[in-house]
């Protein structure tokens, strides 16, 4: 209806799960890129959570469009079946014939076709959406599912996305097997203040009505506090307050013209009950109403509300101002499953300098004394079984970027601990191609693995010397080996850790000044790249001497902020990772 008038090529806040749509906030981000990750990786079991509204789907849709070609995809969406229909749709879903009658014929079926999949070096992701249905019995053929394996890797990645039940139902006792194989878990939060700001704007951008309209501070301010933050929501009350706009024959969104909407919605809400889950419910109090019927149900009652009331039809003129992004916490997971972040924090020393880490004492631990160090004179964390490289490579390359207490608790720390540490402590993580120029490009140690007889070795990179390569070991120890021949043996990806730039939020503001754009700049004006005042006003010399940046970094020149962009600037103002050479 209102589409010419602003200018959009398409609805703008239309509630299908639009990969094109997709508000890449930090946490979906973080989501995203551990996902990749654990894929890449063939971890096994991920989980991701979040309430009805959060982007659940439309990361799923997002993730099969990024996919790799040779990743073929069982996606499930309603999984309330048995456990033999379980098992017939994911063959199905696989491409096979998923006709057999019982478990072990289909069992047969589906690891041939993982064994042959493998051989052509090909991965197998199973997705199950609303996972939170499923029953306690098929979560366990589920599990027995990760049993199809060869000596050497999972034949299969199975991803789990469900609403918060899902989490409830994977702490009983009789799951406690598919607890320990969680490898990474993830809970998707709602936007923050500023996030919503930036929300809206993408999607008007990606609508095409980028020039034509504009909410005001307020009235963002007021969507926040509608929705809470859960982009379906926002999604319902931006798209009527546009309906209001275009009855008042404005392109300006004022903070009348939301609450104008509001009320409406709040009416609509109260006239039938609520499908939304009680703890989403509980959050947004009245305003949680049943979305898809509510649409249906609004436009017309909402079109006479505004031709009815008067005071709608003034045009105010305000300046409009983008804003983004702080990271989200992580909801607290049972001890045994693994999860990406953490309840602990960090205090900075001085700009530049590693900050020590202060670990606030945990309930119920009795403090033990070191029996051994947990390092060794090289600063490497020790472990005398392969299957603890993992860790011992991930606490090794920590404590180059910034020195651990030597506390005897790290040894009881699972794995998925100490990434939920890592994400509390604003200690990011990011997948390196493993490719020698790109690894000297980003110059900073990192952690990588390559495959033996019996699992998977995990060592640190930490420094290159000519043709010689010096790796930290948490089974060997200090070695050197020929450049050449690590090269020849990296496959996949490695991880870097890095500390983002102090007080920096994400996106920036498009209209203003932004305190985090300064940062940039004066980053930037050290390099001698930029040559502008320090005004923290993102415009054509800042995006110029960003891409100088990238030019001379060797990355995608795009003149964008990007996560490498964002990881080398870091480094360059003094908070990033040590240097490998």
């Amino acid at each position: 209806m209102y589409l010419p008038f602003f200018g959009f090529k398409e609805p703008p806040f239309k509630l299908s799960p639009d990969p094109r749509f997709f508000f890449s906030s930090k946490k979906h981000q973080e989501a995203f890129s551990h996902i990749l990750y654990g894929l890449k990786e063939r971890k096994g079991f991920i989980v991701v959570t979040g309430e009805v509204g959060t982007g659940k789907t439309t990361l799923c849709r997002l993730l099969l469009a990024k996919l790799d070609p040779t990743v073929r995809t069982a996606l499930l969406f309603n999984p309330q079946l048995t456990t033999v229909e379980l098992l017939q749709s994911i063959n199905q879903d696989f491409g096979l014939k998923g006709d057999g009658q019982t478990k072990k014929a289909l069992l047969d079926e589906l690891n041939r076709f993982l064994l042959d999949l493998l051989a052509q070096g090909g991965n197998a992701l199973l997705i199950i959406d609303e996972a939170q249905l499923l029953t306690i019995e098929c979560l366990e053929e589920i599990r027995l599912l990760s049993n199809l394996e060869t000596d050497q890797s999972k034949l299969i990645q199975i991803l789990l996305i469900g609403q918060p039940e899902l989490k409830e139902t994977l702490s009983q006792h009789a799951l406690r097997q598919l607890r320990q194989r969680i490898s990474i878990m993830y809970d998707i939060e709602p936007l923050d203040r500023k996030e919503v700001t930036a929300y809206i704007d993408a999607r008007i951008e990606v609508a095409g009505g980028k020039e034509k309209v504009s909410f005001a501070p307020k009235a963002t301010d007021r969507i926040y506090a509608f929705s809470n933050g859960f982009p379906r929501l926002i999604n319902v009350v931006a798209d009527q307050a546009l309906l209001a706009a275009y009855v008042a024959n404005t392109t300006f969104v004022s903070e009348a013209l939301v609450q104008q909407a509001v009320e409406e919605l709040k009416k609509a809400d109260a006239a039938g009950p609520s499908r939304l889950p009680a703890k989403q419910s509980a959050s947004l109090g009245r305003y949680a109403l049943p979305v898809a019927w509510g649409m249906a149900l609004l436009v017309p009652i909402f079109l006479a509300a505004l031709l009815w009331k008067g005071g709608l039809f003034s045009r105010e003129t305000v300046r409009v101002e983008t804003v983004q992004a702080r990271p989200s916490p992580e909801v607290a997971s049972p001890p045994s499953i693994e999860t990406l972040t953490g309840t602990v924090g960090l205090q900075e020393k001085s700009a530049g300098s590693p900050a020590p880490i202060v670990l606030p004492p945990e309930k119920n631990i009795p403090e033990i004394a070191p029996s051994k160090p947990l390092f060794d004179p090289d600063g490497i964390y020790r472990v005398e079984l392969l299957a603890e490289t993992e860790k011992g490579a991930y606490l090794t390359l920590l404590n180059l970027l910034t020195p651990l207490p030597l506390e005897e608790r790290w040894r009881e720390k699972s794995m998925g601990e100490v990434l939920q540490w890592l994400r509390e402590n604003s200690i990011e993580t990011y997948p390196l191609p493993l490719t020698l120029k790109k690894v000297l490009a980003f110059n900073s140690p990192l952690l990588f693995s390559f495959s033996e007889e019996a699992g998977h070795r995990y060592q640190v990179l930490v420094k290159i010397e000519g043709e010689e390569a010096l790796l930290y070991d948490p089974l060997d120890g200090r070695k050197r080996v020929p450049l050449r021949e690590l090269t020849a043996a990296w496959k996949g990806s490695g991880i870097l850790l890095w500390r983002e730039m102090e007080g920096l939020e994400l996106p920036f503001r498009r209209v203003g000044p932004d305190p985090s754009v300064q940062k940039i700049q004066e980053v930037l004006t050290k390099e001698g790249l930029y040559v502008g005042p320090a005004d923290g006003l993102w415009g054509p010399q800042t995006a110029k001497a960003l891409r100088f940046f990238q030019q001379k970094e060797g990355l995608e020149e795009d003149g964008l902020f990007g996560t490498e962009t964002h990881l080398l600037l870091s480094k360059r103002a003094g908070e990033g990772t040590p240097s490998l050479r």
